[in-house]
């Protein structure tokens, strides 16, 4: 239904379709969005298969959003039945804010990962859920650190104008990336301080700069409790103070050598 044998499954090819056509379409890409976010969270042993999708929905915005649903709500049924549509998501608190701009894509996006994060489910929907989140925050920092000419993507670029296009969505890919900080655990720490080390050294203006380092600040939150494992063996111990010690050295040097180039 998802992939088989490298290629689109039915459901994978209809929903690459539908995003094709969503980026055409605010409005089709809230539905989307709304939809597929509901899918996901309800089988997130499927979401391993939609990274790119994901992704899409993580970077989706433009310049403008013009749409006014509340002056088309009185005249226009198809739009009625949208917007109770779209309110009916999992996070009706946030569906009141963004119902009608362009962040409500990414928004549902991060809304889904939350309450992931949050899963009490079975033992099997809960490690799916751990393990998407982890997989996606991977997928996002290795986009933001990897060179150009090797991941064919404007996230990693270093020279950008203000506002454009490139910083719009290295701002987006950032934002979520503290929202995923809730999945970073010892099983990925050693490429999270490794992706994250490359993020902070780069030349980014103070919009993208400072979600970067909000996250370093998340990981060595998280890295706290796994270091008051009494149960744990010296060696493990040894490796997460390293990587604590390591966190707080990277902001710390990376602040001072901010402020100094600033003066």
């Amino acid at each position: 239904m998802h992939e088989f044998d490298n290629t689109p499954g039915p459901l994978k090819w209809f929903v690459e379709k539908l995003l094709e056509e969503g980026t055409k379409s605010p409005r089709t890409i809230r539905l989307a969005a709304l939809h597929l976010t509901g899918l996901w969270l309800s089988h997130p042993s499927a979401i391993k298969y939609y990274m790119k999708e994901l992704k899409l929905l993580t970077l989706y915005g433009s310049v403008a959003f013009d749409e006014d649903f509340e002056a088309e709500v009185t005249e226009n049924h198809d739009a009625r039945t949208e917007v109770s549509i779209l309110s009916a998501s999992s996070d009706p608190e946030l569906t009141e804010v963004f119902i009608n701009t362009e962040l409500y894509a990414r928004v549902s996006v991060a809304v889904m990962f939350n309450k992931l994060a949050d899963s009490n489910n079975e033992v099997e929907n809960c490690h799916a859920s751990l393990q998407s989140g982890k997989q996606f925050l991977l997928e996002l920092l290795h986009s933001v650190v990897m060179l150009v000419k090797v991941s064919h993507t404007d996230l990693a670029k270093e020279l950008y104008k203000k506002y454009s296009a490139t910083h719009r969505r290295k701002v987006r890919a950032c934002q979520m990336i503290c929202i995923l900080s809730r999945f970073v655990d010892e099983e990925i720490i050693p490429q999270v301080m490794d992706h994250l080390h490359t993020a902070l050294y780069r030349n980014n203006m103070p919009s993208v700069r400072q979600y970067m380092e909000t996250f370093a600040i998340y990981v060595g939150e998280q890295l706290v409790p796994m270091v008051r494992k009494y149960d744990m063996s010296t060696q493990a111990s040894y490796k997460y103070c390293n990587s604590l010690v390591a966190g707080a050295l990277i902001v710390c040097v990376y602040s001072s050598k901010c402020y100094f180039t600033c003066i």
